[in-house]
């Protein structure tokens, strides 16, 4: 068995994969894993099947009057960039939404960390000073989500490769 994260949301939920001869064979959750706690959702347990899956989707399709056609690849390129344009025009181009996925205490610690480490004047490395940029172009609280799913990814990379902590 390898020890994956889960690439579906930004939670980074821990995934035990069995492979052979580099073919991705099987999947379970790890329970050991702070993120996932032995669970996982909905898209983490189909991930294996989205890309080796008999039913995945190999082309692109569009519902026309109830059916579904299949489409051109440029075509559904077209069609999806105008309509992300669009929402980008009206929403802004830092619209869209925060994954509530995953374990909310640990969510809680993450953003709460993330946060002093932008707002409190302490001496930081280049995290804080990537986060800190950030702040300055969009808005604290955006920044400090970012900064936690940061801090996720390093956190669990550390459990998966047994990196002890280092306070400095």
């Amino acid at each position: 068995m390898r020890k994956s994260i889960c690439t579906f949301c930004s939670v980074g939920c821990t995934v035990a994969a069995r492979v052979a001869n580099g073919v991705w064979l099987s999947q379970e959750p790890a329970f050991e894993s702070p993120f996932n706690r032995g669970s996982h959702c909905a898209k983490g347990a189909a991930a294996r099947e989205v890309t080796h899956g008999d039913r995945r989707l190999k082309y692109p399709l569009k519902l026309l009057n109830g059916y579904w056609v299949r489409v051109s690849w440029d075509t559904a390129l077209d069609e999806i960039g105008q309509k992300l344009a669009a929402i980008r025009d009206a929403s802004g181009p830092d619209s869209g939404s925060i994954t509530k996925i995953g374990d909310a205490t640990v969510r809680w610690a993450l953003y709460e960390a993330s946060h002093l480490m932008i707002t409190r004047p302490i001496k930081g490395g280049a995290l804080k000073s990537w986060a800190v940029k950030l702040a300055k172009r969009v808005a604290v609280k955006k920044a400090a989500v970012a900064l936690a799913r940061k801090l996720a990814v390093i956190l669990h990379r550390m459990w998966v490769d047994g990196t002890p902590f280092k306070f400095a």
